[in-house]
């Protein structure tokens, strides 16, 4: 068996491969769009308003960064709007009759906004008519709520969910 030599740095083949890969990762990393921050503060107000307005489901970071980099895209204020609403409205948990109260004299566009944030949570959906994103199907909180009991009509048999699990 042929030993290889390291050659005159003394740099193996691996040695050189992780440094490549280190470097790759390194400028894709400086690529990331700016809402794939977790400091960012438009994903942070985005998940204080939800908060406020869904109250007990378990919201994921995953789901949320597909819900603004959607709203984000069919709107480019939608950053100004978030921030605006959760000045108005607190990251508190608020229920309907204190959420219409509180939105009575606001801005159209952001008191129209609970309603297409709560759309995104439950039906998976950014947007409407034609600028309609889905962003989620099996876990859209309208399908999580009901799935110990419903199953949506489907061609893949099997419990709820099952078609996304590759085959066995």
């Amino acid at each position: 068996m042929r030993k290889y030599d390291d050659g005159p740095t003394g740099a193996t083949r691996r040695v050189v491969l992780k440094g490549m890969t280190s470097l790759a990762g390194a400028s894709l990393a400086g690529a990331m769009p700016g809402w794939a921050s977790a400091a960012n503060p438009v994903q942070s107000d985005f998940m204080a308003v939800s908060k406020a307005l869904v109250g007990q489901h378990k919201m994921t970071a995953a789901y949320g960064d597909a819900l603004v980099a959607a709203f984000a895209k069919n709107d480019p204020k939608f950053g100004a709007k978030v921030s605006a609403l959760l000045k108005l409205i607190g990251s508190e948990p608020v229920d309907a009759d204190t959420l219409k109260a509180k939105l009575a004299g606001a801005d159209k566009d952001v008191a129209a906004l609970p309603q297409a944030i709560l759309t995104g949570w439950y039906l998976g959906i950014a947007g409407s008519g034609k600028d309609a994103i889905c962003v989620a199907y099996a876990s859209n909180f309208a399908n999580q709520t009901v799935a110990d009991v419903l199953r949506p009509q489907s061609y893949a048999y099997g419990a709820y969910g099952s078609w996304s699990a590759k085959p066995v």
